[in-house]
């Protein structure tokens, strides 16, 4: 592994501190530590009664049946595994109070999944500038342990690098986690050619391919899509939701996967660090589902969020009766 990589924490702490920024956060987090145990932890329940979301409408709603995947809308999580970082101070590093599989029997059907390569143990992880200790191979497992109950349902991949840690990633390394996705998935996965984007949901299925991958590790079968993190971004919560509106205006439907980020962007420094990430997804998300209610959102198709809960999955899903 490169000396610019954050390791994983397993049996002793290895922490590298390689700048200021990365001293100064360290510095933040031990201060704020002897006041978390007064720190209110929003964390909501999540059901199963949208686990076959996609397999029900197909069966019951032949305009949804008819459609693509590019012009459904679908639940989507922000660095979909990250729930713990080594040093459970970095707290910024985490996006969801709620493992993948939760996520899947949900409803969630996009997955952002960010990865390093570590060449101590020659082992893909999940990562968020800081190494976690999920393997992608565990992540994998979940996806195929729950498409073997939940036949009909079509799962979109985000496999991506992580930014801190991009350069473990080369096309070599790009090779081997093609030959980990092909060995889990095998046939399932859904090649990324102009005909496989036509077909319908209805054909998808019956096609017996239910995995999609975007993102860009060049090595793998990516389709098609669009982020709108770059015109949205904001580390406030209405400034956020304000930049959505302006990108759904512009942006073009039906060619390619868009993907609107409704998360959330720390500042650095002391108010960033000092923020909590999860009071703030929990502001956008609740601006969410009002845009979506109130149909004042007429067109989506992906929405990442962070820290999901269960009515906004539920809502996202309803766009699409």
């Amino acid at each position: 592994m490169g000396n610019e990589i954050k390791t994983k924490n397993e049996d002793k702490d290895d922490t590298k501190i390689k700048n200021a920024d990365d001293f100064l956060h360290l510095l933040i987090e031990t201060v704020k530590e002897p006041f978390n145990k007064f720190k209110i932890v929003i964390k909501s329940n999540l059901d199963n009664k949208q686990k076959d979301w996609i397999s029900k409408l197909t069966q019951t709603n032949e305009i949804f049946a008819n459609k693509t995947m590019f012009d459904i809308t679908i639940p989507g999580t922000h660095h979909s595994g990250i729930l713990e970082v080594p040093h459970g101070l970095r707290s910024f590093c985490i996006c969801q109070s709620h493992d993948i599989k939760t996520q899947l029997y949900a409803g969630v059907r996009y997955f952002d999944i960010r990865v390093m390569y570590d060449t101590k143990d020659s082992n893909f992880y999940l990562a968020h500038t800081y190494c976690s200790t999920l393997k992608i191979t565990a992540v994998f497992q979940v996806f195929v342990d729950f498409l073997q109950e939940e036949k009909d349902e079509i799962l979109i991949i985000s496999l991506r690098k992580d930014w801190e840690n991009k350069k473990s990633i080369t096309n070599e390394v790009g090779e081997i986690l093609l030959s980990y996705a092909i060995k889990y998935f095998g046939d399932k996965i859904i090649d990324n050619t102009e005909e496989s984007a036509k077909l319908t949901i209805k054909e998808l299925i019956k096609s017996c391919k239910r995995i999609i991958f975007v993102g860009d590790i060049e090595t793998f079968p990516n389709w098609s899509y669009d982020l709108s993190w770059i015109s949205t971004r904001s580390h406030k919560p209405m400034k956020l939701i304000s930049n959505c509106d302006e990108y759904l205006k512009q942006i073009e439907f039906g060619k390619k996967f868009i993907v609107l980020e409704t998360i959330i962007t720390l500042k650095i420094g002391f108010k960033g660090f000092f923020s909590n990430m999860d009071h703030l997804a929990y502001q956008v998300n609740g601006e969410v589902i009002k845009k979506l209610k109130e149909k004042l959102w007429t067109k989506t198709n992906v929405i990442l969020c962070d820290f999901v809960d269960q009515q906004l999955i539920d809502t996202i899903i309803l766009q699409n009766y």
